[in-house]
């Protein structure tokens, strides 16, 4: 019944169809690559034009976090996008810290024909204007962009973070 939900697993029905769904990704902020087990990504704190440069850069790290593709679950074309953080449950010490004032989070989009298949050229990213304050929890948009590859940097985080700090992104195109 609508209204009525636990919220205690995965047994309730969403009823609504073609509803919007969020890709969740966990990634890392260690500027060194370390990863705890639930991470999928790390240098989440690194600025990916640099990616290369940080200190035991471990490949295939450093790619995008997210792919948006030309549709919409409602067939209509991609306006933008919306995320929030999170802290992976249960809190643990490996959960990301962050300073006073919040995160400072900016989204990179990848200039796709700086790509090259030989790998041997690094790839162009360009930033949107970087946003600070950001608390978990909090959702935030963007109709800015087309469908493109992005990738998430969060900084004024707790240093050094060199043994990492996991915070989930939740994604969906809109």
């Amino acid at each position: 019944m609508d209204g009525l939900w636990s919220g205690a697993g995965a047994s309730e029905p969403t009823q609504q169809a073609d509803f919007i769904r969020h890709r969740l990704l966990c990634v890392n902020v260690s500027n060194i690559g370390f990863q705890n087990p639930i991470d999928a990504s790390s240098y989440a704190s690194v600025d990916p034009n640099l990616m290369f440069a940080a200190a035991n850069w471990a490949p295939p790290q450093g790619g995008p976090h997210f792919v948006m593709s030309p549709e919409t679950p409602d067939s209509s074309h991609s306006y933008g996008f919306e995320f929030a953080l999170f802290v992976p449950v249960p809190v643990t010490l490996d959960n990301l810290i962050p300073l006073a004032g919040g995160l400072t989070v900016t989204w990179w989009e990848l200039i796709g024909n700086t790509q090259m298949t030989d790998g041997l050229f690094i790839p162009t990213w360009a930033s949107f204007a970087s946003r600070t304050g950001v608390n978990f929890r909090e959702l935030y948009h963007s109709f800015d962009v087309n469908p493109c590859a992005l990738r998430l940097q969060i900084t004024n985080v707790t240093q050094p973070i060199v043994d990492g700090g996991s915070v989930i992104i939740a994604f969906s195109e809109l």
